[in-house]
């Protein structure tokens, strides 16, 4: 998970600060799991195809147009 930024500072610094707490996530752990420990990295990969599908399904799509194009 990626540490939130403090929202005690400016917004740009957070934004900042928030990137470089995940690009050192990517560095320090998803990396050498892709290059170490294929199969782990593969299956959180499934994992994490698996959490997010349910907010991509058409249903839900087409409810969000419908709200959107509609003002319902």
């Amino acid at each position: 998970m990626i540490r939130p930024a403090d929202d005690s500072i400016p917004h740009d610094q957070k934004d900042i600060k928030e990137a470089e707490n995940l690009m050192d996530i990517i560095e320090n752990v998803i990396r050498p799991l892709y290059y170490n420990d294929q199969k782990k990295w593969l299956s959180i990969v499934k994992q994490a195809a698996k959490d997010v599908a349910p907010a991509f399904d058409s249903g839900r799509m087409a409810d969000e147009y419908y709200k959107v194009m509609y003002n319902a």
